[in-house]
């Protein structure tokens, strides 16, 4: 019953229920969510053990087992460690070596190879219910395999149930073994209606992922110029400022906004203007894989801030590298004309920069960069201002 407890206070937590992420009862999970998820279902593993041992000590009251107490302790003994391999395997790491690191298959093939030991234990008549135990084994898989996978187990079931039966032909009567063959292959059909149906939803689950994973992506993305929208390069900002708070260090930023770009949109066509925004970024991401920039990939350090309106994270750059760095940021744009289908056109980019001073929010850093962009702007517009 505590253990039941404990699992499922597991899983409110892992839900986001609980006031930890990764603890139960005081105890963390594991340091890692994934690992800590693959902690849980493992502890669920154990308490489907514990119902159907429970299962198992009842048919042995009752007298429906064919063994002595001994080896019911030593099977209830075997199990309980097989679950702790698994649990131990998984708190110290070595799981990730697999291709699976859940291990589903491994441990539900276990669940079944137990599941039919106890079941060849019982009385005949007691093994109808009984096969429930692979039933709701099979529930375990239902997210994670495919259904090559389930009916591989269902294979192993069946295979396993007939070799049962095949030992225990000569001690049964014809009617039992009509039963015996019945029960056979309602198993089998049910086992491989749940293969497919299970992997049906892991289809399903694997395409709700890609979908989730997609939507992310343009949550954080600029449709248009493939870099990161506003909310991703004030994340970026937030964890480069938090760095320096925890760490110590130097942090700047560039504000950049394409001169005149309005009158450019309004002249030559929204398609062009299109182009000319594509290829800013373009060159902007070149000039950021240098060595002098952040080690990363350029698109985590600049982002879309608005319209026309970029926003470079510069870590570990003070006022004067920020600046230089806007300075070849800012050639790198006006150094040659830009292609659109209404042919090339020059454009030039203003850039106002700000480094981090103790106790700044984003807020403020930001603020004095724009500051110092409209002063770029007053000053006529393709150079660089500090604040």
């Amino acid at each position: 019953m505590l253990l039941t407890v404990v699992v499922i206070a597991s899983y409110t937590q892992g839900m986001g229920v609980g006031t930890g992420t990764n603890r139960l009862l005081g105890i963390r999970l594991h340091r890692d969510h994934r690992q800590a998820l693959r902690v849980r279902r493992a502890l669920l593993g154990v308490v489907a053990y514990l119902m159907w041992i429970s299962v198992g000590i009842y048919l042995h009251v009752m007298g429906l087992m064919r063994v002595e107490l001994g080896w019911l302790l030593s099977y209830i003994l075997l199990t309980l460690i097989t679950n702790v391999v698994f649990l131990v395997i998984i708190r110290l790491d070595w799981n990730l070596r697999f291709r699976d690191p859940g291990m589903t298959l491994v441990q539900i093939g276990f669940g079944i190879f137990w599941g039919m030991v106890l079941l060849y234990q019982a009385e005949p008549v007691a093994r109808g219910g009984m096969l429930l135990i692979f039933v709701t084994g099979f529930f375990f898989g239902v997210f994670r395999l495919t259904t090559r996978q389930f009916l591989g187990l269902t294979l192993f079931a069946s295979l396993a149930y007939a070799s049962l039966l095949r030992l225990d032909w000569n001690l049964m009567d014809a009617d039992t073994r009509q039963t015996e063959i019945a029960q056979w292959l309602f198993l089998t059909v049910v086992l491989i209606w749940m293969s497919f149906m299970g992997g049906y939803v892991a289809r399903l689950r694997a395409n709700l992922r890609s979908a989730l994973s997609r939507i992310e992506e343009l949550a954080h993305r600029d449709h248009l110029t493939g870099t990161g929208n506003r909310r991703a390069i004030t994340g970026t900002l937030e964890s480069a400022l938090q760095a320096c708070v925890e760490h110590g260090g130097a942090l700047a930023v560039a504000l950049l906004d394409l001169d005149r770009f309005k009158a450019l949109n309004d002249k030559l066509g929204h398609l062009s203007g299109d182009a000319v925004l594509r290829e800013f970024v373009q060159r902007i991401e070149h000039e950021l894989r240098g060595e002098d920039f952040i080690q990363g990939a350029p698109a985590e350090q600049l982002g879309r801030f608005g319209g026309e309106e970029f926003l470079v994270v510069l870590p570990g750059s003070n006022l004067a590298g920020g600046r230089a760095a806007a300075e070849r940021l800012r050639e790198a744009i006006a150094c040659s004309p830009f292609t659109t289908e209404a042919g090339e056109v020059p454009v030039t980019v203003s850039i106002g920069v700000a480094e981090y001073r103790q106790g700044d929010s984003p807020e403020d850093i930001l603020r004095r960069a724009d500051r110092a962009l409209y002063r770029a702007k007053e000053a006529g517009r393709n150079r660089v201002e500090v604040n």
